[in-house]
């Protein structure tokens, strides 16, 4: 039987509604005003066993999530705290318990520093040198199950399309799962140890001059405390720590058969350049290994092609970037992407510019989570179609993007993938599926807490979902916001059994939809769309006028009507004869 179909359009808020600040409180009021109990948005016929804990939440408990997704508003104060703030994401991708009480793994013996270091340097860098070698075991035990001939390179040429539409961003039913407790142990140890790095770096006034360069069986370690403008080619780094000066790094592929391992990059002081010349070849990329780089100040300039700038397959990324106006290019998988893994992006208070084609800006594929964190500023998220790389199926001419919180899946899991913006008057603009957007079990979110903010895209986009995803869009401050989607299904809208949701926390908005959006429900997903407060616009491009917390049923699918909820005290019909009722599309 198909669920209850309610669109509440209310004159005026009651002075509690007009109060709420809180996602949860909005989405709560909301129900209460349309005569709909909390768990009526669940969605307890989806098999969800092997989704992300938070999209579990949301299909089975749903107040639960939405609380969840309230206490991600605090995430930003945590910002220079990466260990904290990657024990918060990787919490809700579910549990990584140990699966036995084995004793830890047996690390390797460090590398050793020269007697001619300086103390105290000399002895951080043996602190470091220690944790990475701890790291690299806990690394080695997270990835003893893959198979045996499995090597970067082989992932590489698996997981990066060779040609325009041959992208497989699926992990291969040949990759077991990996450890995931074990991999997350060694990377909050790659964090701990990078944080006592950096602090120490940063809160030395007179650090003694140092040049030193080794190559090692884990890679090259490379320190320079000269202050100059140096220029460093690596194929690759182990551990790098650069002092002063603006830098230029280019990034070459490791030799064919180069075991995978670890990655520690940090750059204090100078306007950067960091060049990945290859997949994968960057600081901030894991490739069944961990890679984490910390840039403390300049403005920086980051390029690179597939898979970079908080980027992991079958590993863990991280990216920090603390201060200044910084430019982020890159092609795809990049800029807190995750497939089998973790990544993040910890971006700075400045103007940060990011590009990528598909693939990017808060991105996760099955097993995979990823986040974007920017804590102010006025930034830019831009995912385009100078060059077709993927090639959507709804619009050919459109690459997916699948980026800007967004998460997907397959019968092996969904990713989770969440973009938080804390402040500034932001611009996302992208193709498919962008902007709180979730596909087979996947579960991506957009939060911009605050500024008056642009979006834009053409399909699947703004708090949309599909096939037992979740998508959202929370936009908690009071700025005015634009909201405009080319196409179809958009701006709170489920389709098949999925969960659509777009909150609006006041201003004067401006929403311009194709078709189906604004709360609606479609083939039994369920669209939610509120605004607590201020004014808005409406316009539909299209004829259908499909939207207003409206159900509707293809003809495939008649007997499933979904639930849809649309609330804004100032919202005007704009269509010539406003849908009612189920239509056939």
């Amino acid at each position: 039987m198909g669920r209850v179909l309610v669109c509440w359009l209310l004159a005026m808020w009651s002075p509690t509604a007009a109060q709420a600040t809180d996602f949860s409180q909005a989405v709560q009021q909301a129900l209460t005003q349309a005569q709909l109990a909390p768990h009526a948005l669940a969605q307890p016929q989806a098999d969800v066993s092997r989704a992300p804990e938070l999209l579990q939440r949301f299909l089975i408990d749903p107040p639960a999530a939405w609380h969840r997704i309230d206490a991600m508003r605090h995430w930003p104060a945590a910002r220079h705290q990466p260990t904290e703030l990657y024990r918060l994401l990787t919490a809700e991708s579910g549990s990584d318990a140990p699966a036995t009480d084995r004793p830890p793994p047996q690390a390797h013996a460090a590398v050793p520093v020269p007697g001619d270091v300086p103390e105290p340097l000399a002895l951080e860098l043996r602190r470091a040198l220690h944790g990475l070698a701890l790291a690299e075991a806990w690394r080695a035990r997270a990835l003893a199950a893959l198979p045996a001939g499995l090597t970067p390179q082989a992932v590489l040429a698996h997981t990066i399309p060779a040609a325009a539409g041959q992208a497989d961003t699926q992990a291969p039913a040949n990759w077991p799962a990996i450890d995931r407790h074990a991999l997350r142990t060694g990377m909050r140890i790659l964090l701990a140890t990078a944080e006592r790095l950096h602090a120490f770096i940063t809160q030395t006034p007179h650090l003694p001059v140092v040049v030193w360069r080794t190559e090692t069986p884990w890679g090259t370690v490379l320190v320079d405390t000269t202050g100059r403008d140096n220029h460093h080619p690596l194929a690759r780094p182990y551990l790098v720590l650069d002092v002063g000066g603006s830098d230029r790094y280019d990034f070459a592929p490791p030799a064919e058969g180069t075991p995978p391992g670890i990655r520690l990059l940090l750059d204090h002081g100078g306007h950067d350049r960091y060049r990945s010349h290859a997949p994968g070849s960057g600081p901030s990329a894991a490739v069944m290994g961990y890679a984490l780089l910390w840039d403390t100040d300049g403005d920086d300039d980051h390029q690179a092609g597939w898979l970079a700038q908080g980027a992991a397959v079958l590993g863990a990324a991280v990216h920090i970037d603390d201060s200044g106006h910084n430019r982020y290019r890159a092609t795809g998988m990049a800029q807190g992407f995750a497939l089998a893994g973790d990544a993040l992006l910890l971006g700075s208070p400045g103007d940060d510019d990011h590009r990528a084609l598909t693939l990017s800006q808060a991105s996760a594929g099955p097993q995979g989570t990823a986040l974007l964190l920017d804590p102010g500023g006025h930034d830019r998220y831009h995912l385009g179609n100078d060059v077709l790389v993927w090639p959507s199926s709804q619009l050919p001419e459109h690459n997916a993007s699948m980026g800007q919180g967004a998460g997907y899946g397959t019968s092996a899991g969904g990713g989770l993938a969440l973009l938080i913006d804390a402040a500034g008057d932001d611009s996302y603009r992208a193709q498919l599926f962008a902007q709180g957007a979730g596909l087979r079990q996947g579960l991506g979110a957009l939060l911009d807490l605050g500024g008056h903010n642009r979006h834009q895209a053409a399909w699947y986009a703004m708090g949309a979902a599909a096939h037992q995803g979740v998508g959202l869009l929370w936009a908690a401050g009071a700025g005015d916001d634009s909201y405009e989607a080319s196409h179809v299904t958009a701006m709170g809208a489920g389709h098949d059994a999925a969960v659509g949701l777009l909150v609006d926390g006041g201003g004067h908005d401006r929403f311009v939809l194709g078709d189906l959006g604004l709360g609606a429900a479609h083939d039994g997903g369920h669209g939610v769309l509120v605004r607590t407060r201020g004014s808005a616009r409406y316009r539909f491009t299209g004829t259908a006028c499909r939207g207003w917390g409206k159900a509707y049923a293809s003809a495939e699918a008649p007997a499933s009507a979904g639930v849809g909820v649309f609330i804004d005290a100032t919202a005007a019909h704009p269509c010539p004869a406003p849908a009612t009722g189920r239509k056939q599309p």
